[in-house]
């Protein structure tokens, strides 16, 4: 019971993640706001099968998808296309300006910084689970927090706290990917 789970409590993000991964891809151009991909409900590596969670649940797919449904139904394809697009460092290099595996600097003791990927031996299919907010990511509660509060301050990234000034910086994020990953 004194264990603070939302600063001090590490997980894998989940689906909350492909905000960033949706930020990179616009960023960088990799994808755009026309950019579409189908789902085949599935995506095969060799062995490997990486499946989108409607397919795992009845074998469904949900169609051509842009960067704002994919976020609406949490399409995975979309996202580990997307991932693919970006590659790991720049996946790696967005989180980091989120905040991520890093101190928040919050005004409470015991704060986790998480962690990100720091391997060498790198394969797409990590950069997929990473892509989906997987695999060798953890975060805390107070981390997704941060990040999903950059959408909504319009790209200004703010150190949290219980007293104190707001300390907030801007991401320099365009308006257009605001506007796309609010929708």
């Amino acid at each position: 019971p004194l264990f603070d789970r939302a600063i001090s409590g590490t997980y894998p993000s989940g689906s909350t993640f492909k905000i960033v991964t949706a930020t990179a891809g616009l960023e960088t151009g990799k994808i755009t706001e026309s950019t579409t991909i189908d789902d085949p409900g599935i995506l095969i590596i060799g062995p490997y099968k990486f499946p989108n969670w409607l397919y795992l649940r009845n074998g469904g797919t949900q169609g051509t998808l842009n960067v704002v449904s994919a976020i609406q139904k949490s399409n995975d394809i979309f996202f580990y296309k997307t991932g693919e697009a970006v590659g790991v460092a720049g996946l790696v290099s967005w989180a980091k300006k989120f905040g991520l595996a890093q101190k928040l600097g919050i005004d409470l003791p015991g704060e986790a910084t998480g962690s990100l990927p720091v391997r060498s031996d790198w394969y797409l299919g990590d950069t997929y689970h990473l892509a989906i907010g997987q695999g060798d990511l953890l975060v805390t509660p107070l981390q997704v927090n941060r990040w999903t509060s950059v959408i909504a301050n319009g790209g200004k990234i703010c150190r949290p706290h219980l007293i104190g000034d707001t300390n907030c910086k801007d991401l320099g994020i365009s308006k257009k990917t605001l506007d796309l990953v609010k929708q």
